[in-house]
């Protein structure tokens, strides 16, 4: 179980083994795998997608309930993130949106399954105040700016404001960069940088402003590397 199960899990998600010919007790270790990863609603769908029998899944109800409040809670965070959207168009505020949210609809195939802990939002520096101002008037709590993670080679910034309303964290930032100081841009860079944004549809009748693939999928790298970063 834990860790030594990921590969299994990982084999049948890309396909390289098939779930059907599997004892049930390594199903069930699939399976308990998925739910402790956070994926248990990725098995269902390629259960669904690959037309497997139910009656041959241990389990199986337990991961569709997982699989239909994962897909309610999407659609309730497209919801609110539609309001703000719309909020920010209205108060004349250029909004971009960046890592996760944007890059789930321009990258995967079906959004919903990459999880989400929280949407990035990009704003200019002058327009913070009325950024926040508005999330709150959302219902949105502020959390105060973060402080950085507490180790050596960070530093306090002030970028980056959290807030919060149920189950949807936003990070107002209003500039790019990291506290391992792997990535630094310049203002003319920034400046550049928000000009990379384009139409990203969401749902139908709903679209945001996105950064370019290969830009989203370099700094989400990026963000990765900073996070992993070690000292010697």
């Amino acid at each position: 179980m834990g860790r030594d199960s990921l590969p299994l899990l990982a084999d049948v998600l890309t396909g390289k083994k098939l779930f059907t010919e599997f004892r049930t007790e390594e199903k069930l270790t699939v399976i308990q795998s998925a739910f402790d990863s956070g994926v248990a609603d990725n098995l269902y769908h390629h259960i669904r997608v690959n037309e497997l029998d139910p009656e041959d899944i241990p389990n199986f109800e337990e991961l569709e309930q997982f699989a239909q409040a994962r897909y309610s809670q999407y659609l309730r965070r497209v919801n609110q993130i539609k309001v703000i959207a719309q909020r920010f168009e209205q108060a004349a505020i250029p909004l971009v949106f960046f890592k996760g949210f944007s890059v789930c609809h321009q990258v995967y195939p079906v959004p919903y399954l990459r999880s989400m802990d929280d949407v990035d939002l990009l704003i200019p520096k002058a327009y913070a105040k009325d950024g926040i101002s508005i999330l709150k008037e959302e219902g949105f709590v502020l959390k105060l700016p973060r402080l950085g993670y507490e180790h050596p080679l960070t530093w306090k910034y002030e970028h980056v404001f959290e807030l919060y309303r149920n189950d949807l964290f936003v990070d107002l930032h209003t500039h790019l960069h990291d506290v391992r100081g792997i990535m630094q841009l310049s203002m003319e860079q920034y400046e550049w940088l928000f000009e990379q944004s384009i139409p990203v549809t969401v749902a139908a009748d709903f679209q945001i402003y996105g950064m370019r693939p290969e830009i989203e999928l370099l700094y989400v790298g990026v963000h990765a590397l900073m996070h992993h970063f070690r000292e010697p």
